[in-house]
């Protein structure tokens, strides 16, 4: 059974910046997939925190861009771990984890 939790874009739409990687949950064992997630996952944080504005006279920038960093691959971590753990393994699904900028 397929459940979809939160807002689910199919397709990024091509004119704004988005990022999508996908997995193949089966290509290899669990424990040898944990590694490139937390790398997966810190490469997310790294993309999302190149549009992050920043103030050259605000001291603190720096501190705040590496807390987001932080917290960014601590929740794609999460997410990721949990996607690929509990996917249903017979069925050859793919998990995609993506981030899409839109304008408001």
């Amino acid at each position: 059974m397929t459940q979809i939790f939160g807002d689910f874009i199919d397709e990024f739409p091509p004119e704004h910046d988005s990022l999508e990687l996908t997995f193949t949950p089966s290509s290899r064992p669990i424990k040898q997939r944990w590694r490139n997630n937390l790398l997966s996952a810190h490469f997310v944080a790294d993309y999302l925190s190149s549009f992050l504005p920043l103030d050259a006279t605000d001291t603190s920038t720096e501190k705040r861009i590496k807390q987001s960093k932080g917290y960014v691959s601590y929740v794609a971590n999460e997410l990721l771990e949990n996607a690929i753990k509990f996917n249903q393994d017979d069925a050859n699904y793919k998990v995609k984890f993506g981030i899409h900028f839109i304008v408001k």
